[in-house]
């Protein structure tokens, strides 16, 4: 669980990242700061958490695909059934 935890932290991490950049390469090229970091840092949020989300879903789907075989496993001998 740590696992997923950290890749959709880095996920949204690397969204905000790439947004600042490009934000503030632009901001330099045209002369316009802070305009274009702000706007650009925001829809990186967007998309670092919209990434996020997606990475919940596949797993959740992971999680609910697997064998529900647990409650044979716990102590169940075949009695009862």
């Amino acid at each position: 669980m740590a696992q997923v935890g950290w890749r959709m932290v880095t996920e949204l991490v690397a969204g905000l990242g790439v947004g600042a950049m490009i934000g503030y390469g632009l901001d330099v090229w045209l002369g316009t700061l802070p305009l274009f970091l702000v706007v650009l840092t925001l829809l990186g949020f967007v998309a670092g958490v919209k990434t996020m989300l997606r990475s919940a879903r596949e797993f959740e789907t992971k999680d609910n695909a697997a064998p529900q075989d647990a409650d044979a496993d716990q102590g169940d001998n075949g009695r009862g059934r």
